[in-house]
């Protein structure tokens, strides 16, 4: 018999695992993955400091004046004063910050409504001796001088300063006083707005007892002329034109005429005085003075509306550290606005140099 084996099955060879082929293509992009995630930090880098720095300005900044409550925060005088004053002085203070318009004619209205009869404590001298402090976030301050015994103070610090769009400032007002000064208001840093940066214009602010405060912004212009020389200029005040009423929305003449103006001029030690012209909104005066200047003086201007029987009126005053500044930045030709002076014209011609 034969015998038959049964088949042995025959066992699949076991499969090695193969390893998978990379070609040419997905070497390179592997390759530029790598590459890529090396250079990123480098790459955001150089972007950060491809981005543009602030741009940095000049302008003159003029604190003009303010226009003050009558009584301190806790409804007290500035000074010492009876109860009876005091309550009169607070109905004052109380019809003020009723007014929330923001226009310069309506402010001025409601001001002078408000506080018609203040006049009568001024002489008594209740009111404050107010002073006040810009200070700016790159270091740069400026502060006015003090002005005595006045609701109104008209400053007309005239300064010039460098900013940026980023640049923050604070500004402080305060009663001078013997021993310690007290704080009539005070505003936290801010920006200033874009619009003033970009042209210009007043900015009128309200904080704590200041009933408002006008500060001026003026960009400058690139320098014309690159080193200011000394020598003997001619300083001619040509003109001006000046608003048609006073701060309070009175008339400078008490039966209704218009001013009587001249200028005060004072450069370094030399002071230079216009004749007087009468009813004259807009005066033109082309008087001229001869000078040597070294560029160093201050320069301070103020023009004046001549009464016969009481003090002479001050339409405006505006005052500049040095004269050099004034001369190059406005390159010989200097027209300005200052207060209630619309604007005012003076030139300045080497004749001479030294």
């Amino acid at each position: 018999m034969r015998s038959y084996e049964e088949p042995k099955e025959k066992k699949a060879p076991a499969l090695e695992p193969s390893s998978p082929t990379i070609d040419g293509g997905m070497m390179k992009r592997i390759l530029l993955a790598l590459t890529l995630a090396l250079l990123w930090p480098l790459t955001s880098s150089l972007a950060a400091s491809k981005e543009k720095a602030p741009v940095k300005r000049s302008y003159r900044i003029v604190v003009s004046g303010a226009m003050l409550l009558p009584v301190k925060a806790n409804g007290n005088c500035w000074d010492i004063c009876s109860r009876g004053t005091a309550r009169k002085l607070r109905k004052m203070a109380k019809r003020l910050q009723h007014v929330g318009s923001f226009k310069p004619d309506a402010v001025k209205a409601a001001y002078a409504a408000a506080t018609r009869g203040l006049s009568s404590f001024i002489q008594g001298g209740k009111m404050p001796d107010p002073y006040v402090k810009l200070t700016f976030s790159n270091g740069q301050v400026i502060q006015s001088r003090t002005v005595s015994n006045t609701m109104n103070p008209v400053w007309g610090t005239s300064e010039q300063v460098s900013l940026t769009a980023t640049d923050r400032v604070a500004i402080e007002v305060w009663d001078k006083d013997k021993f310690r000064d007290d704080l009539i208001g005070k505003r936290a840093e801010s920006v200033v707005p874009a619009r003033f940066l970009k042209k210009g214009g007043t900015w009128r602010l309200r904080f704590g007892q200041v009933y408002e405060l006008s500060v001026m912004i003026v960009p400058l212009k690139p320098k014309q002329m690159v080193k200011f020389k000394p020598g003997f200029y001619r300083v001619l005040i040509h003109g001006a034109v000046l608003a048609a009423k006073k701060s309070n929305g009175r008339n400078w003449d008490a039966f209704g005429g218009l001013p009587d103006p001249y200028v005060v001029l004072v450069v370094g030690r030399h002071k230079i005085t216009t004749p007087t012209l009468r009813n004259k909104i807009r005066p033109q005066w082309s008087f001229f003075r001869e000078i040597y200047l070294n560029g160093t003086e201050r320069f301070i201007y103020s023009v004046y509306d001549k009464d016969s029987f009481n003090k002479d009126d001050l339409i405006g005053t505006c005052a500049y550290q040095q004269v050099s500044q004034l001369v190059l930045q406005y390159n010989k030709h200097y027209r300005h606005r200052c207060q209630n002076i619309k604007e005012i014209r003076i030139s300045f011609e080497l004749i001479q140099p030294k």
